[in-house]
């Protein structure tokens, strides 16, 4: 029975240590620095605060990017391609005299 009380006597030290701890560091903070806050300011808070929000808009951001990607890969595609050229004048070939004829066989010319 003496060692059940001991325990129990021992428990409640500890717990009133503790609570003495923390009321010490309660002490040790400025006034100016609690500062009640209601439901709203707190919510704003964590809202302002939460990183996985920040990276979960980015990341509807690039699931969005991807699938205006996915469907103009669906349409078909029109490509138009023009090249010209100007000549200030008219060409002019020049052959020379001796042009070689080539005779094939088998051909009726």
């Amino acid at each position: 029975m003496e060692k059940k009380q001991w325990v129990f006597m021992l428990l409640i030290g500890w717990g009133m240590a503790a609570v003495s701890i923390q009321a010490s560091e309660k002490k040790d903070i400025p006034d100016s620095v609690l500062e009640l806050l209601n439901l709203d300011q707190c919510i704003a808070m964590a809202l302002k605060k939460n990183q996985q929000r920040t990276v979960s808009a980015l990341a509807v951001e690039i699931a969005k990017q991807q699938y205006e990607q996915a469907i103009s890969s669906y349409w078909p595609k029109l490509m138009i391609n023009a090249i010209g050229s100007r000549l200030d004048e008219n060409p002019v070939l020049i052959l020379p005299e001796d042009t070689s004829m080539y005779r094939i066989d088998g051909l009726t010319t």
